[in-house]
């Protein structure tokens, strides 16, 4: 279900090949970039052009428009809690659901 979300995420801004790239580089879900996005190290267009190898200036750009856009909603639909490397949150439907991260 991550993984076709994923997909679809990439879909939507038309870079759907671009996602494997991002999967074996450890992107399993939109849900953790969202996190990424609000950590003290969000993905940046740095990243994607020397670590993920994104070479196109255009895709770079709509993957970061994407991610700012829906990080500043997450925000908003998400309450984080962050306990040491635990990071929890409770949809609007109170369903919680957690999640290890740890980001370098």
């Amino acid at each position: 279900n991550h993984l076709r979300e994923l997909y679809l995420w990439f879909c939507e801004i038309k870079l759907g090949n671009l996602f494997s790239n991002f999967y074996y580089n450890g992107y399993h879900s939109v849900d953790l970039m969202m996190m990424q996005m609000l950590s003290k190290n969000p993905i940046t267009e740095d990243l994607l052009e020397h670590d993920l190898n994104v070479n196109k200036f255009g895709y770079r750009l709509r993957i970061m428009n994407k991610l700012f856009d829906e990080s500043t909603s997450y925000l908003l639909k998400y309450r984080l809690n962050t306990i040491n490397n635990n990071v929890e949150f409770e949809k609007e439907n109170d369903e919680k659901s957690s999640c290890k991260c740890i980001l370098m």
